[in-house]
């Protein structure tokens, strides 16, 4: 990981995500599942938080990684509940909002009916469900 701009600002990813499981902490969050993937590689015993968000391509790596990905289109969501389904798992998964910026996220008028979407699919597990 050398050279990543997201390598924890130059400190080393996996130096701080090491430092802070043996902190306790169990989730820690990343820009995206080759990030997950290159610290679990590492041996860092953790759940990860996928940030970016990710296309139905990426969905079947983030199921086989345990990720928590951040979701904002029911194509995302329908990917990652298929491949979740066919590896027998449930999938935590965020809903990404926009909260002003306009670049990416469900508008906060479009949660609702989102979220019911989301909570329609049996293997993923939503933030309270």
């Amino acid at each position: 990981m050398a050279g990543r701009q997201g390598d924890a600002y130059g400190h080393g990813a996996p130096s701080v995500a090491a430092h802070l499981v043996g902190l306790g902490y169990r989730t820690l969050g990343v820009a995206d599942v080759e990030e997950a993937i290159a610290l679990k590689e590492t041996g860092i015993d953790a759940t990860f938080l996928v940030l970016s968000a990710t296309l139905p391509e990426h969905s079947a790596a983030l199921v086989a990684t345990g990720c928590e990905p951040v979701v904002c289109t029911l194509e995302m969501a329908e990917a990652l509940a298929r491949d979740a389904a066919r590896a027998g798992v449930r999938v935590a998964v965020h809903l990404d909002v926009d909260t002003g910026m306009g670049r990416i996220g469900i508008r906060p008028d479009e949660v609702p009916a989102f979220l019911e979407r989301c909570r329609a699919l049996p293997a993923l597990r939503c933030a309270d469900s």
